[in-house]
């Protein structure tokens, strides 16, 4: 199994092979024997590429081994500095004095015991795939941003922003994705928020002059972050790109940009840059789509219940802005072709009407493999159900919507995988429908990482819908999965010989 996964992983891109950095700043590549690589290890062997016979090195003469897909293979365990609270590899010159020292056989290890790591010797940057162009991104709009508007450095209520904010991250329902939040105020009277990828939050001071508590700010701050976290600008770019019909130099991006990525030069190369301005341009001006709104709102519902704080005073700030455009232009906007900005008032209905359930146990389906021989265990990757939510359809139409929120998560210790869809299977009601909004999930390796999922019912079977997902009554019909090399930093290349795997689901 091994030497298959090898084999398919060295024939799909330039990526998959290991490295070994010399302390003279040399590097080889090839394929590095992990059997060599022990806690007591003197040399490492690798096979050079090109080559069929291993060579030996001292480790006198190796400061790291990284494999293909960005792990470090060596120096084995780390070693945590008691007073800064950082930890670090075994073999720098800048570890603290001995007594100082507290050493753990793996990062995982400091980890769990509080320690965080050195930005020198880690790649702090969050796994998550098309992190490169997500930064493009970020860059494009903030300069947009900046130059159309005067940015406040200095507010009174900019300290009590940043403590909401703060004890909003300590108690976020999901796992964070590890960006930098900060928050900026804009000198506008028009109320606005906006939030950018990689976690940088606007307001606007006409925002802040309506807002009345530090509950209603506080909702407003959760939903916020719900953008971030669920990524909805670079979701936000890719649907932009389809609707102008340049849907190809994403797939550019995807198979080139491993060889360039987290560089412009990449994204030069893919054809994107341009794309990218005008993007920026667009939501600077509109901001995010329905279903994003939606999904941020839902995820401010799921912080405020599960941290035991009230709904109402976000529906007062939601109602501050409905109300707000009724007394300036006498209506509601209603969402325009382009941008599909969802009309507050149907926000504010789709939270009143929204209904939770979150299981006791989450419903747990893990996947397996239809074809053999292709190196991936039963169970490698499982899908769980933690909360379901049913609101009424957020495009006007005579359906309801139910959301199952969860967790994916990978337990295969080096490929990390793209989810390219999933089919349950309703019994006495949808019967087989596929769970919308999952395509190009991606779990990182040994990982895991949210997901939201849409099952659209007509109301004559919405009641029945419900049930079945409340009392988890729902049957896996079919995933269809792709294996994909992703590294911290860097975009996803995907793996040939394990694409588009087809697998079945069974429920634990």
């Amino acid at each position: 199994m091994r030497i298959l996964l090898f084999i398919l992983l060295l024939a799909s891109t330039l990526m998959s092979q290991d490295e070994i950095i010399f302390t003279s700043g040399g590097i080889l590549k090839g394929e590095v024997d992990r059997n060599s690589i022990t806690g007591t290890t003197k040399s490492i062997r690798i096979k050079l590429t090109g080559s069929q016979q291993y060579t030996f090195y001292n480790v006198d003469q190796i400061n790291f081994v990284r494999a293909w897909n960005g792990a470090t293979l060596y120096p084995v365990g780390v070693v945590a500095n008691t007073l800064s609270g950082f930890y670090h590899f075994p073999n720098v010159r800048h570890l603290p004095s001995n007594e100082f020292q507290q050493k753990f056989s793996s990062d995982k290890e400091a980890i769990v015991a509080g320690y965080l790591a050195c930005t020198a010797c880690f790649d702090t940057h969050p796994k998550i795939s098309d992190y490169a162009l997500e930064k493009q991104l970020v860059k494009a709009t903030i300069l947009q941003i900046q130059n159309t508007n005067e940015i406040m450095y200095e507010h009174p209520k900019l300290p009590k922003l940043q403590a909401l904010m703060k004890g909003i991250l300590v108690n976020w329902p999901e796992g964070l994705k590890g960006y930098d939040y900060r928050i900026q105020i804009i000198r506008d009277d028009q109320p606005n928020a906006l939030a950018v990828a990689g976690g940088n939050l606007y307001f606007t001071t006409g925002l802040l002059q309506m807002i009345e508590t530090d509950e209603e700010l506080e909702s407003v701050l959760a939903h916020e972050i719900a953008h971030v976290e669920r990524r909805h600008m670079l979701r936000g770019f890719k649907d932009y790109q389809q609707n102008q019909a340049t849907l190809a130099t994403v797939s550019v991006l995807l198979t080139v940009g491993a060889v360039l990525a987290d560089s412009d030069a990449g994204l030069l190369f893919a054809g994107l840059v341009s794309d990218i301005g005008k993007f920026a341009i667009e939501f600077a001006r509109i901001g995010f789509g329905r279903d994003q709104e939606q999904e941020a709102d839902m995820f401010a519902q799921i912080y405020l219940s599960e941290n035991g704080k009230e709904l109402r005073p976000m529906l007062s700030a939601l109602d501050k802005l409905a109300t707000h455009s009724k007394t300036r232009i006498g209506f509601v906007p209603q969402a325009n072709a382009f941008s599909s900005h969802p009309n507050l008032t149907a926000r504010i209905r789709q939270i009143e009407k929204g209904k939770f359930h979150k299981y006791d146990e989450p419903l747990t389906m893990s996947f397996f493999p239809v074809g053999k021989n292709l190196g991936l265990q039963s169970g490698f990757v499982e899908m769980k159900i933690s909360h379901a939510y049913k609101t009424v359809s957020s495009d006007g139409k005579p359906q309801d919507e139910i959301l199952l929120l969860g967790t994916i998560v990978n337990h295969h210790e080096a490929l990390s995988f793209q989810v390219n869809s999933i089919v349950l299977n309703f019994l006495g009601s949808l019967g087989q429908s596929p769970l919308e909004g999952i395509v190009e999930v991606i779990v990182p390796y040994d990982g895991a990482t949210e997901f939201v999922g849409r099952v659209r019912a007509p109301k004559e079977l919405s009641e029945k819908v419900e049930f079945s997902v409340f009392n988890k009554r729902i049957l896996p019909y079919s995933v269809d999965i792709s294996a994909i090399v992703l590294s911290a930093g860097e975009n996803a290349t995907k793996v040939a010989g394990l694409q588009n795997v087809q697998c079945t689901m069974t429920i634990k």
